[in-house]
């Protein structure tokens, strides 16, 4: 009897590939898709796990000959994931929903599904490896670098892991986009996701307004003086430097954001290198704690060495050689090697 795989189809060309290479692989394969938003989007919008995705993911199973069910997971979707962003952004933080998007619901979520129909793996269209010694299972980078997407996965648990299969993981984005050509299929053509996926493909301006985040113009502080005035505090984050309408002899960027007082505090570059921050919520992996490591604080960043600080007022990070920016609410995601070993998110004093 084949082994059964219930692989999470979006409606985009990653997860389309990965159904045709499982059952390629001679897997009995179902795609299950989430429904998560049933607003219809704007033309183009580059959001994902809408209606329209659905219908999407649908046309790809047709044409693949596997069976699709679509399960609304709106409530559970907005629970976990879109009260959290939401909570968040109120607190002047820079959350990253897909973490835990992935985490409660293409992972948890579908696992469980999965298991609860005797079904034995699950499998997702993500840039990632897993590699199993023994009994410890590991989470790795994919082998293309530009799309690896394990820092995403971070905070998915082993258990759940040691029942995943990640098809994508060994290939490269362009292969993968050529084989969807060659195979005709409907999401061959299809752009990256990108947008905020929580629906309509609207503005974050028009986003924030819908939630009832009332953004009001406020004070830009720099070096102690008042030099401008900003236009709300959500369309900030710490380290940035669009839209800091001051004029200066060098480079400005976001340094502070303080909700209370309404206030966005600017400075150099200088002022964001800070050696130490705070981080949340910190786990290494089991077996997997050192005294250094390679550290990711934004996808795509080139990680640097650092070293864990536990004190009396909190868990810390702190660079050994290069600093980088990080913004609270951003995930810390540690490495040795291409292995994930821990991470935690970024408190609010860095």
């Amino acid at each position: 009897m084949r082994e059964k795989v219930a692989v999470a189809i979006s409606g985009g060309v990653d997860s389309s590939v990965s159904a045709y290479l499982l059952k390629e692989k001679g897997f009995d394969v179902v795609g299950v898709t989430l429904l998560l938003h049933s607003e219809c989007g704007k033309k183009d919008a580059r959001s994902c796990c809408s209606f329209e995705d659905v219908l999407t993911a649908k046309e790809v199973l047709e044409k693949l000959k596997i069976e699709h069910f679509i399960l609304n997971k709106q409530d559970l979707f907005s629970e976990m994931v879109k009260k959290y962003y939401v909570d968040e952004l109120k607190k002047g933080k820079t959350p990253s929903p897909c973490i835990l998007c992935n985490k409660y619901l293409k992972f948890d979520f579908l696992s469980n599904w999965a298991r609860e129909r005797g079904i034995s793996k699950i499998a997702t269209g993500h840039y990632a490896k897993l590699s199993k010694d023994g009994e410890k299972i590991s989470l790795l980078r994919g082998r293309d670098r530009n799309k690896d997407q394990s820092y995403f996965l971070f905070s998915v648990d082993e258990e759940i892991l040691e029942r995943t299969i990640f098809p994508l993981g060994d290939l490269l984005k362009k292969d993968v986009r050529n084989l969807a050509v060659e195979l005709e299929l409907p999401t061959s053509e299809k752009r990256e996701s990108q947008d905020l996926c929580f629906g309509r493909g609207e503005t974050f301006k028009d986003f924030l307004k819908f939630e009832g985040i009332e953004e009001k113009e406020g004070e830009i502080v720099f070096d102690g003086k008042v030099v401008g005035k900003h236009n709300g505090l959500s369309n900030f984050t710490v380290g940035q430097r669009r839209g800091i309408k001051v004029p200066f002899n060098e480079p400005l960027y976001v340094v502070k954001i303080d909700k209370r007082s309404n206030k966005l505090f600017i400075g150099v570059k200088q002022d964001l290198q800070k050696k130490r921050f705070k981080v949340d919520e910190w786990n290494f992996k089991k077996g997997e704690e050192r005294e250094t490591f390679e550290l990711q604080v934004r996808y795509r960043q080139k990680p640097k060495m650092a070293k864990l600080i536990k004190d009396e007022k909190g868990t810390f990070v702190e660079w050994l050689k290069e600093t980088e920016v990080a913004a609270p609410g951003q995930a810390a995601v540690a490495y040795f090697g291409d292995k994930v070993i821990g991470g935690g998110f970024v408190g609010e004093d860095c």
